[in-house]
């Protein structure tokens, strides 16, 4: 007898770890297969069914890091062509890393808060979306992500147009990549921390220090891959137009505007450059390529939604058409700019309406989300509930027959041990969840726990089974 309960009970304790061995892999597994690819800006189509397709499978998903990596994705879809969503879904991932404590989750969630708040112009928010990301960064000493958060403030801050500040962290960029041992990092934020501290320089107005610093960053792509060369060339081209060199600014932005850079370089930027031509082509009198470079900045900012490059490209294309007096086209698009600028730098009313009907927009999908969850846990309940009723109603059923017709005794004893195994398995289910946030998901934390409810368990189970076999011999 004490042998058979000795393998009764490594079988359960065996059963007990599988399940807990089952429950650590499950949290661990990776999250590179849920990384979507990217496509191109020209197909929308497919960028719209693949957001559908994500929504429809984040509906069975848990509260987990897949389902962060999930809304994710669809920010990145979504930030080709819907920028309001973009910033939802973002607020979306964040909320749901700080539910179930994800600090990578929030890092990413925070970090494209960050670059969609810089692209429509909200500067407050964007800075304070990457300061946050800097500060869980620094609290988890993860380098990569202290480098990005360092690169991205630099960019919100000059894009803001407050360039001692955005210097400040270029400065801190190229301080902390310099330290750093891994090379690829290494050479992509150095670079980067360079380049940005040139544009500074060079919006403050300290144009040899600007020129020093844009050609450290030339030399240092001259050995690296094509695609991190252009920011450079046309950082160069830039500073030529300041000083008034425009041949040569010309020659290094056509560089940047080349077949094969087109191949990597973000519409954004394509837009920078074709602008950055139209106006060096139009101080040089040579109205006709300048129309030409100004309208291929116009269609790129269309197609990627950029509305400052649609407003810069417009004026540019209005004062075109003016002097060459073509005033219809010119009318066109000087509404086209007037529309633009309206809705980049309206009163301060409307951006205070725009913001509250955004975050209205957010409440009612919190709303949403908080009602799907409760019916989730009403129906869980409700089942709980019919468990938790229906396992003691059998246990004393089969009990109060096994008192009254010990014909079979065997099949009696043996649904009473199956109703006390149902018994502590629900135990074991109720509680896991409350485990699981008492410790944050830590799956150490839990296995210990886990351990010692079941050594706790397992011996009252035997003295159970013991009493109710000896209660029918």
């Amino acid at each position: 007898m004490e042998q058979k309960e000795i393998q009764t009970t490594m079988k359960h304790f065996l059963l007990l770890c599988i399940s807990i061995l089952i429950t650590i892999t499950s949290w661990a597994q990776s999250d590179s297969n849920n990384n979507a690819s990217y496509d191109s800006l020209n197909d929308i189509n497919w960028n719209r069914k693949y957001v559908a397709d994500l929504l429809n499978k984040i509906e069975k998903q848990e509260d987990n890091e897949e389902k962060v990596i999930a809304y994710l994705n669809i920010v990145s879809k979504y930030d080709f062509y819907k920028k309001d969503s973009a910033i939802i879904y973002s607020l979306k991932a964040l909320k749901l890393s700080e539910k179930i404590n994800s600090d990578k989750g929030k890092i990413r969630a925070l970090d494209f808060l960050r670059m969609e708040f810089t692209s429509i112009g909200n500067y407050f928010e964007a800075i304070k979306a990457g300061i946050a990301q800097l500060e869980i960064a620094e609290k988890i000493k993860d380098s990569s992500k202290i480098l990005n958060a360092y690169y991205g403030l630099s960019l919100s801050y000059n894009e803001s147009k407050d360039y001692a500040t955005s210097l400040k962290y270029s400065i801190k960029l190229k301080e902390y990549a310099a330290a750093i041992k891994n090379k690829s990092l290494k050479d992509f934020y150095y670079i980067n921390a360079i380049t940005n501290i040139g544009d500074n320089f060079m919006n403050l107005n300290k144009i040899d220090s600007a020129l020093n610093y844009f050609n450290q960053a030339y030399q240092i792509s001259l050995g690296l891959t094509e695609s991190e060369k252009y920011i450079p060339l046309g950082n160069l081209g830039e500073i030529n137009f300041k000083l008034k060199n425009y041949e040569i600014a010309l020659s290094y932005y056509k560089q940047c505007i080349s077949k094969e850079a087109q191949s990597y370089i973000d519409r954004e930027k394509l837009s920078y450059f074709f602008q950055a031509i139209a106006n060096t082509f139009f101080v040089l009198n040579k109205k006709d390529s300048s129309l030409h470079y100004a309208k291929l900045a116009y269609t790129s900012s269309k197609e990627s939604q950029y509305q400052k490059g649609i407003l810069q490209s417009s004026e540019k294309i209005s004062e075109i058409f003016k002097e060459i007096k073509k005033f219809d086209s010119a009318f066109f698009y000087q509404d086209v700019f007037i529309k633009t600028k309206d809705s980049l730098f309206n009163d301060e009313k409307i951006r205070i309406q725009e913001n509250f009907s955004f975050r209205e927009e957010i409440r009612q999908n919190e709303l949403e989300e908080k009602a799907k969850e409760d019916a989730i846990e009403r129906n869980t309940n409700i089942k709980l509930g019919f468990i938790a009723f229906f396992i003691p109603s059998f246990g004393i059923g089969v009990f109060l027959i096994g008192l009254r017709n010990r014909k079979n005794i065997k099949i009696i004893v043996t649904l009473s041990l199956a109703s006390l195994l149902m018994l502590f398995e629900f135990i074991s289910m109720v509680i896991h969840p409350f485990i699981e946030k008492l410790t944050h998901h830590d799956a150490i934390l839990m296995y210990i726990i886990l351990l010692v409810v079941a050594f706790i368990l397992i011996p009252i189970q035997h003295k159970l089974e013991n009493f109710v076999k000896n209660k029918f011999k």
